[in-house]
């Protein structure tokens, strides 16, 4: 996505909760634009919203939520939100450990220069 493309798609979430406060995909696209225009926070209070909705067992959203955590430099944060990953979904453990042998090292190094 593009930034205009990511800020479309706040605009819509936005019109989208205004009627349905519950949409959950509206959540989803909320953090996901929020995330892509570097609105770290933002995009984290529409995941949180959206686990407090769908319960906190979202592999796919907790991952992504995860991710922000890191790229703020909440490690801490990050760890706790991948110890929720193994309880969610304990067969997709390796996608977990895939992301910190593949992912991980590179966010770190990228953030600590």
């Amino acid at each position: 996505m593009y930034l205009d493309e990511f800020a479309s798609a706040i605009e819509l979430a936005r019109g989208s909760l205004e009627l349905d406060i519950k949409d959950e995909e509206a959540w989803i696209f909320l953090a996901v634009g929020y995330r892509g225009l570097g609105r770290f926070q933002e995009s984290l209070d529409a995941y949180t919203e959206l686990m407090n909705l769908k319960g906190w067992s979202d592999f796919f959203n907790l991952e992504n939520m995860g991710e922000v955590y890191l790229l703020i430099g909440d490690r801490q944060s990050a760890d706790r939100i991948y110890q929720k990953l193994l309880t969610a979904d304990p067969d997709m453990a390796h996608e977990l450990q895939d992301f910190a042998n593949n992912k991980l090292p590179f966010i770190k190094g990228r953030w600590r220069n």
